[in-house]
């Protein structure tokens, strides 16, 4: 059997499990990382080096020593390494720029300033001396269309299933019997909803 997989990211933001089509939100911590790395240098994270299958910025920019471990860890190769959720990469985040190490230069903080990679959703700018960045969530995404479809043909089926049995006055037990793929069918435009609503939507680093 010969199986196909269509994988949609820019090179270098990509963690490597999207790679092999098992994209988690752990990617998407990933991504902001080489964001911030993109921030710092100036340069895509594609035109950087990489050792050991990850990507070394250490000879191109020098971040604070508070700073540099966060965005490490979000740059692990392997997702189980880096932070077990968004809330903890949110609050280790807020928490690195605390001190003076952690003071950017007049020139990092220009960098907000640059062109941003073709096609990305993601805005950055400064306000009142913090660097936001703006992360939309994804919206109606190809996975959203696709899972909605399913859905649709889904309770399609199981309503006029129901309906049958109830026109052609059959026995309760078959009009009882779709219940539980009707808790599938809600199930399915509850996990519809949730993926067009997802995504981090503000964060503000000193």
């Amino acid at each position: 059997a010969t199986f196909q997989t269509t994988v949609i990211g820019t090179f270098g933001y990509m963690a490597p499990e999207q790679y092999r089509g098992q994209a988690s939100p752990l990617s998407d911590q990933y991504a902001l990382g080489a964001v911030l790395v993109f921030l710092a240098s100036g340069l895509n994270p594609s035109d950087l080096p990489y050792k050991r299958m990850k990507v070394s910025y250490e000879d191109v920019v020098t971040l604070s020593p508070i700073l540099a471990p966060v965005v490490d860890r979000m740059l692990e190769p392997a997702d189980e390494d880096r932070y077990p959720s968004a809330r903890a990469c949110l609050t280790a985040l807020q928490a690195a720029p605390a001190g003076p190490q952690a003071q950017a230069s007049d020139s990092a903080w220009a960098l907000a300033d640059r062109e941003q990679p073709r096609g990305t959703a993601v805005t950055v700018a400064v306000e009142d001396g913090k660097l936001v960045v703006n992360i939309p969530a994804p919206g109606i995404s190809g996975d959203v269309v696709a899972l909605g479809g399913f859905a649709t043909v889904w309770t399609s089926f199981v309503g006029f299933w129901t309906l049958s049995t109830i026109t052609m006055g059959a026995p309760l037990f078959f009009t009882a019997f779709s219940a539980p793929f009707w808790v599938a069918g809600a199930g399915l435009w509850k996990q519809v909803g949730s993926m067009g609503k997802k995504g981090l939507s503000k964060m503000s680093l000193r």
